[in-house]
């Protein structure tokens, strides 16, 4: 699972170095909720260069107000509301690390051992909003004492692989992803009391 990461200007200096090009103030620095436009790596069919975009992170959900933040990497490749995007709309969300909470809400914080996390990603393509969905696996040894799922993550000299070639990145998908470091994170809040 994954329902929240960070961004930071190491993140955007990444993104930058790969594209060549940049607006900077489209770029805010902090945690990405779902429901938010996030920042997308994609590969242009024109120019086979990567391109920086922004989508609206979910995929309209079945019901109201609901969005499909993350789809299994497993049955990603089976289930209709994904099928078509993952054969041809792959792209990477760059993070510098993400959230995850485990069974008491205790909040934990997930970084590798490179400046930029790339999560793998599926995007729409319905003109009137673009949305992505971020891919999850089963969680490694670093993750499973906090959840049973993680993000796949795939790995920068990678990025061109899993966008551009559909028989590599239906192999990767069952790819165990690397371990991270795992952190946990104070509490946003103080919890107050009526009495």
């Amino acid at each position: 699972m994954c329902g929240r990461f960070m961004v930071d200007d190491t993140v955007w200096a990444e993104v930058e170095r790969l594209t060549k090009w940049l607006d900077r103030n489209m770029l805010k620095n902090g945690d990405c909720f779902p429901g938010q436009q996030i920042l997308v790596l994609r590969k242009s069919a024109l120019k086979g260069e990567f391109t920086p975009c922004m989508a609206h992170w979910g995929y309209p959900g079945y019901g109201s107000g609901r969005q499909l933040i993350n789809a299994r990497s497993e049955t990603v490749r089976q289930k209709p509301a994904f099928r078509a995007d993952f054969e041809w709309r792959r792209c990477v969300i760059p993070a510098r690390g993400f959230y995850e909470w485990n069974s008491r809400k205790e909040k934990f914080y997930f970084t590798g051992d490179v400046p930029v996390l790339y999560l793998a990603g599926i995007f729409s393509n319905d003109p009137e909003k673009e949305c992505v969905t971020i891919l999850t696996a089963q969680a490694n040894a670093a993750m499973q004492p906090v959840h049973d799922r993680m993000p796949l993550l795939i790995p920068e000299k990678e990025l061109d692989r899993w966008m551009a070639d559909t028989k590599w990145a239906a192999q990767f998908l069952r790819e165990t992803p690397p371990l991270l470091k795992r952190e946990k994170e104070k509490d946003d809040y103080e919890q107050l009391s009526l009495l």
